[in-house]
């Protein structure tokens, strides 16, 4: 048995947090009329939208959680900081691995709830989580070869049959719009920066994904 120490995301206090800078926002943007006499109009333009940002950004720490998981050939154990998830293979149903912007590990069982762990990138060291993952799904495969389980590994996203078709169809729309601003001597709108950086990352998900298929049909 290996014991494995990762960081991963509390994902109901992501959504909650969201949610709360998303209220704040709303209500700010409510409250712009009565504002703008006040205050300058910038100072406001600013703290209307600084404020839910400065929210989320105050309280991500919050959202970090560590474990430490126990792996054996056979079984895993879940050491959370409230409580112990102790999965034999023989009942686990499937698995899925996902790896963009961090890792997602979702292991589903007969009559169970779903386990479901994602390291995001952004807001926690997904490394060790990676590390881990790898771990689990060779001695899932070692325990499926010799028969002492059935576990069915789940594709990603990134490994779907359209994903391709769509990352090109998204990266032909983005340098289109890149080549006709620059044609009719306009500039670039700043919301196309931003789906650039999403898209490399989506085709560098694609492309690993593809890449650990490939290692893994050897």
């Amino acid at each position: 048995m290996k014991d494995y120490t990762f960081e991963y995301i509390n994902q109901k206090l992501l959504l909650i947090l969201f949610g709360i800078s998303v209220a704040v926002l709303a209500g700010l943007i409510a409250c712009m009329s009565y504002l703008a006499p006040v205050i300058d109009k910038n100072i406001s333009f600013i703290l209307v939208l600084g404020g839910p940002v400065l929210i989320f950004w105050l309280n991500k720490g919050k959202l970090k959680r560590r474990c430490t998981a126990h792996l054996s050939s056979t079984s895993v154990s879940f050491n959370f900081d409230d409580n112990i998830e102790n999965v034999e293979f023989t009942d686990l149903m499937s698995y899925k691995i996902e790896h963009y912007n961090g890792t997602t590990l979702v292991m589903k069982f007969h009559g169970r709830k779903k386990i479901k762990l994602v390291a995001n990138g952004n807001f926690c060291d997904s490394t060790p989580m990676e590390s881990f993952c790898q771990a689990l799904e060779d001695a899932i495969t070692k325990s499926n070869v010799t028969g002492l389980s059935e576990v069915m590994r789940a594709k990603s996203v990134f490994e779907q049959k359209w994903i391709p078709f769509f990352l090109t169809i998204m990266t032909a729309a983005v340098i289109w719009v890149v080549v006709h601003a620059y044609q009719s001597g306009k500039s670039v709108p700043v919301s196309i920066y931003t789906s650039i950086a999403i898209f490399l990352g989506m085709w560098g998900a694609y492309f690993k994904a593809k890449q650990k298929k490939s290692n893994t049909d050897l």
